[in-house]
Parts: C-alpha cells; structure tokens; sequence
C-alpha cells in the first residue's frame, strides 16, 4: 500500500468519524510512513480508548469490522477494510502503550492529523518487542 491509499482510507474513516470526539493517533507503519520513513504499510491501524473503540465501530458500521479481544497481548480491536484497505483498530489494554499524551499533529496530504512522533513510536516498538522497526526508525533518524 502507498501513501495515496493510506490518505485514501484516513480520508474516508475521519468523514465517517466527523464531530466525534474522542482521542485517537495513526498507528503502526502508516505512523512510520507518513513521518517519511522508507518503509511500507499493509493496513492502516490507529490506536484510541475504550469509548474510541465503540465510536468506531458505530460509525464504521457499515463496512462490517470484526471485534477481536486478544487476551494474551491485552489489545481489543476493531478488523477489516475500508474501500478495499485493510484496517486495525486498536484498544491497547497497558496505558502506557496508548501514549496519547505524546502526540503531534501533523498536516499530511490535506489532513491534520494525531500521529506518533518518530522517538516516541521508537520506544513503543521497543515495549512490544519490534525491535526491527525500532532499528528502522534510528536509521532514519541518524541518515
């Protein structure tokens, strides 16, 4: 997937999600992608609360999302696709994974949107054990 699909599929979801109010960030590779890293994305995941969770799956209702709580690695989410783009909503049960209070906003592609910045998402990757994309995100930062 290239950054017109993700743009694409953001687009989309923050129509649908106009006027609600709740907090949220881009997650995952599209994070990492639209902050200019050289790598690529296979969904769009974005990261909320609770009460983000349910929001979504109201207001996405329409394309079907499949509800997983996975137990082991305390995440529920919403799964499925958006105009043919795989997407991952996720609840992330451990607080400090949500790190809501790190975000930046960022004007991308005509959005503004809640993304993750690059140390930050560094040290997230490291607490879920990617150590792979922790070692992509310090190549970029130190080219």
């Amino acid at each position: 997937m290239d950054e017109t699909d993700v743009a694409r599929t953001l687009t989309t979801m923050m129509y649908h999600l106009k006027g609600k109010n709740f907090p949220w960030r881009v997650d995952g590779s599209a994070n990492l992608l639209i902050q200019g890293v050289a790598t690529t994305a296979n969904d769009v995941n974005i990261a909320t609360n609770a009460d983000g969770l349910r929001i979504c799956k109201k207001a996405l209702k329409q394309y079907g999302l499949e509800e997983i709580d996975n137990k082991q690695k305390k995440i529920r989410s919403l799964r499925g696709s958006v105009r043919g783009i795989a997407i991952e909503i996720n609840c992330y049960e451990k607080f400090d994974l949500r790190m809501f209070d790190k975000i930046m906003m960022v004007s991308w592609k005509g959005q503004n949107l809640p993304l993750l910045p690059l140390e930050h998402a560094a040290e997230f990757y490291r607490k879920i054990h990617r150590l792979d994309k922790v070692e992509l995100i310090y190549q970029h930062l130190h080219q």
